[in-house]
């Protein structure tokens, strides 16, 4: 008997005015928090969706949209858990302790916007990816910059436009990609470009990696979905994600969690808004095309098969992509 899977609709939050940008699940699974266009992290129950709080990020009277948002690993090293580090468009970075609402510290980039974010595994350093072409490294501890990774120029590779997307790959090297089509693979112990690649547009956080294996989505009119070969150097899938005339141009890519990146999601605006692929068959197996005003964000949990949306109309939905036997009954929404 063959074993399919299928997206099965959970829930979905009320729509509102402030579009969804980022979103993760806490690494028990029991929260979520989305960063929005009005400047709040708002925090949810993940279950039910049930609404928690939101938390302003403002350092100033005027307000600015959260770009991002990251959970800090609760990792020994670290005393305070449930905490979460969020950036704004104008270069602002904030920790927040989610479970009391409480607000633990602040940066303020000068005359820059910090547009993306991540931590290293153990939790002890965090990055940020900026407008000016830079991406700058925090010691999460005393939070002091450790290393600015700069802008490419003549004598040096690097970043030509705004970085949309930082991943760390481990202790050593972190994956960046932006506005200029270029993935870029930095080296942390010399603050050297160790490998690059052209291609993909990365407009929003749309870089995942397992393995030797990139997942790159694109805000392009074709190739909207490309996994590249690290080792190699070269890109060994790509698809255009079209429905009829239209296409989806990607603003968020991600390889599944719990089952070790055996799926990998793609969502974006125009055409169908979100697709979800079996890893190794590289075939959708989902498809949503009534998202009203797109997909903006995604995040799979950590330890079972769901997936969260990030949408332009501000709300946030949850599926889970179940395996089933053929024999068993359709799955309704």
């Amino acid at each position: 008997m063959e074993t399919l899977r299928n997206l099965f609709h959970e829930y979905s939050t009320g729509e509102n005015e402030a579009e969804i940008f980022s979103l993760r699940w806490s690494s028990d699974d029991s929260h979520i928090a989305t960063g929005c266009s009005d400047g709040n992290i708002k925090l949810y129950s993940a279950p039910y969706g049930t609404f928690i709080r939101s938390m302003n990020c403002k350092l100033t009277p005027e307000t600015y949209p959260v770009t991002s948002v990251r959970w800090r690993p609760d990792k020994g090293i670290n005393k305070t858990k449930n905490v979460l580090l969020a950036t704004t468009c104008d270069g602002g970075i904030f920790h927040w302790h989610a479970s009391s609402g409480k607000i633990l510290h602040t940066l303020k980039l000068t005359d820059n916007q910090a547009l993306s974010c991540d931590y290293n595994n153990e939790g002890t350093s965090f990055a940020i990816g900026c407008k000016d072409r830079s991406v700058k490294i925090f010691d999460e501890g005393n939070k002091e910059k450790v290393a600015d990774l700069a802008g490419g120029n003549v004598q040096q590779l690097g970043h030509d436009n705004r970085i949309m997307s930082v991943k760390w790959i481990d202790y050593n090297f972190i994956l960046t990609g932006g506005w200029d089509n270029n993935i870029i693979v930095w080296d942390l112990r010399n603050n050297q470009v160790v490998r690059s690649f052209y291609g993909p547009r990365v407009y929003g956080d749309s870089l995942d990696i397992k393995g030797d294996l990139i997942l790159a989505g694109s805000y392009n009119i074709e190739e909207q979905v490309q996994i590249w070969s690290m080792g190699e150097g070269r890109c060994v899938f790509s698809e255009n994600l079209t429905n009829g005339d239209s296409s989806c141009k990607a603003y968020a890519a991600q390889f599944s969690r719990y089952d070790n990146g055996n799926a990998f999601a793609v969502g974006g605006v125009g055409g169908t808004q979100f697709y979800i692929y079996d890893t190794e068959a590289k075939k959708p197996f989902g498809v949503l095309n009534n998202v009203n005003k797109g997909v903006y964000s995604l995040d799979f949990a950590h330890n079972s098969d769901r997936i969260a949306l990030g949408c332009g109309d501000g709300s946030m939905k949850v599926f889970r992509y179940i395996d089933r036997l053929e024999e068993n009954e359709d799955l309704e929404d």
